[in-house]
């Protein structure tokens, strides 16, 4: 496979610009990787289930992350949407400790994804930051959600009027499922 060109008109083509070279010619040069990452990548091209980018606070504030594991879990397991999260909270990856490569990540993820759900009742400055830029630089819905045990929300949140910017507060775990699933399927039934 190495040093053969590959068309674009192909998935495997589009799955070799897109994922390996970047190159938004006609053709692009094939490296040598190995099939089942190539099939993964292209299958995950055809996916059309809207994204789910999931925000929490893990450095900030702690006490309100086991709703962020379940919030995690939950969309994750959906057949509905694909979730975009940091899955070393719920156990299932290795945690990323390097500041860029976090960042890198997650703004690909935030490229990447359909709508946000945040979980914004423990202070975050990167989860403040996540959503101004889905909101103002992606332009899609978000949903934040906060528990009732806590007062004032940040007014940068609170008082944003965006029309894709909808704030619900929560009781308990099952409640802050049970708006977060209403939420995927209202993004799920628009298609």
């Amino acid at each position: 496979m190495s040093g053969q060109r590959v068309p674009r008109s192909n998935l495997f083509g589009r799955a070799c610009n897109h994922f390996i070279t970047g190159c938004h010619s006609q053709t692009c040069l094939a490296v040598l990787v190995h099939p089942f990452i190539l099939r993964e990548r292209a299958n995950h091209l055809e996916d059309h289930r809207p994204k789910i980018y999931v925000a929490g606070s893990i450095r900030g504030g702690r006490e309100f992350i086991e709703n962020y594991r379940r919030l995690i879990e939950a969309v994750d397991a959906r057949e509905d949407c694909i979730a975009l999260a940091e899955m070393s909270v719920v156990g299932r990856a290795k945690k990323l400790r390097d500041d860029a490569a976090i960042y890198r990540r997650d703004r690909a993820w935030l490229e990447a994804a359909n709508a946000m759900l945040a979980e914004v009742s423990a202070p975050s400055l990167g989860v403040g930051y996540e959503i101004a830029y889905a909101l103002h630089v992606r332009k899609i819905p978000v949903l934040a959600l906060q528990h009732l045990s806590l007062g004032a929300l940040s007014a940068m949140i609170g008082g944003n009027d965006s029309p894709l910017l909808q704030l619900r507060s929560y009781g308990s775990c099952e409640e802050l499922l049970q708006l977060a699933g209403e939420f995927i399927a209202r993004l799920s039934a628009r298609g």
